[in-house]
């Protein structure tokens, strides 16, 4: 999936306050996912439950599921709002539950 990122991906992380992005794939991959994927024995499993297609537009509902650093599980819902061009993603609306994400890095030190 991070290969289809364009190089200058705008990316969104959507949060009640505040939110937050990443104006770039290396920026995403730096501080967006490698915070999340250091704490898990391996990648995030998808369970992809609905793909809408209109035009370039594409948003993708979906649980991932893994197994955090400590042991217990990590599972989170997910619905991500992307815009294609040329292939490539170049932009993304993330909305995922905060509460399970924000329980995994306080809960595993890196």
């Amino acid at each position: 999936f991070y290969a289809m990122l364009a190089q200058d991906v705008h990316w969104t992380v959507a949060r009640a306050e505040g939110a937050s992005t990443y104006t770039s794939r290396q920026e995403f991959l730096d501080r967006g996912a490698k915070p999340v994927l250091d704490r898990l024995t391996g990648p995030i499993q998808a369970q992809v439950h609905e793909l809408i297609v209109d035009g370039d537009q594409v948003v993708a509902r979906w649980r991932g599921t893994a197994t955090a650093r400590d042991g217990r599980p990590y599972t989170n819902e997910y619905a991500w709002a992307m815009t294609m061009r040329g292939g490539e993603i170049t932009q993304v609306v993330a909305y995922l539950d905060l509460v399970a994400l924000d329980d995994l890095i306080r809960r595993v030190p890196v």
